[in-house]
C-alpha cells in the first residue's frame, strides 16, 4: 500500500495510482527502446551478412560438376556425437583439379561423416581449392538469415517509430 499522497480515490474505488504523463518519459527511458534500436540493427546485418555469403556460395558453385570424393580429415565441435563440423577436407576422386580441397561453411555440412567416408561433392573452377556439399546450397540454409534480418528490421523500425511518438509528446485529445 502506498503513501497517502499517492492515492487517488474514485468512487468505489481506493488505491488507484495517479496516471503519468508520457512527456515526464525521457526519450530513451524504456530499456525495450533501447533494446530494439541497438539490437535490432545488428541483428538485421547479422542475417544480411549470412545470406550475402550464401549468395556468393550459390553463385560460385551453381554450375559446378558433381564430383565423387572421400573424406580425408573432419574435426566436430562435438566429437564424441560427430556433430556440428569445425573443418573438414577431401579428396577427390580424378577431376583435374586439386587432389586435396576445403569444405566451405563446415558448420552446415551433413553431421556423422567420418574420415574414409564416400560423399559427392560440388567442385568449381571458380572457387579452386575448395567445394560444398550440394544440400549446402539449398534455400531451406536461409531460412534463419532472413528471419534475423525480418525481425531486425522490424524491432528497428517499431522503436523507430516509438521513439519518434515520444518526441512529439501526448495528442491534444488523447488522455
Amino acid at each position: 500500500m502506498g503513501m497517502p499522497h499517492d492515492l487517488v480515490t474514485v468512487e468505489g474505488w481506493t488505491d488507484v495510482p495517479p496516471l503519468r504523463s508520457s512527456a515526464t518519459r525521457s526519450p530513451l527511458g524504456s530499456r525495450r527502446l533501447l533494446v530494439a534500436l541497438v539490437v535490432g540493427p545488428l541483428l538485421a546485418a547479422l542475417g544480411l551478412a549470412f545470406v550475402l555469403h550464401h549468395v556468393v556460395l550459390w553463385r560460385d558453385f551453381r554450375g559446378a560438376a558433381r564430383v565423387p570424393a572421400v573424406i580425408t580429415d573432419a574435426e566436430y565441435v562435438k566429437p564424441e556425437l560427430l556433430q556440428d563440423p569445425s573443418r573438414m577436407r577431401v579428396s577427390l576422386a580424378g577431376d583435374g583439379g586439386p587432389d586435396e580441397v576445403v569444405i566451405d561453411r563446415p558448420g552446415s555440412a551433413p553431421g556423422r561423416l567420418r574420415d574414409g567416408d564416400r560423399v559427392v561433392v560440388l567442385y568449381s573452377a571458380a572457387r579452386p581449392g575448395h567445394a560444398v556439399f550440394p544440400q549446402q546450397l539449398g534455400m531451406g540454409e536461409l531460412v534463419l538469415p532472413v528471419g534475423f534480418v525480418a525481425i531486425g528490421l522490424s524491432a528497428t523500425v517499431s522503436g523507430g517509430l516509438s521513439l519518434l511518438g515520444r518526441h512529439r509528446g501526448p495528442r491534444r485529445g488523447r488522455v
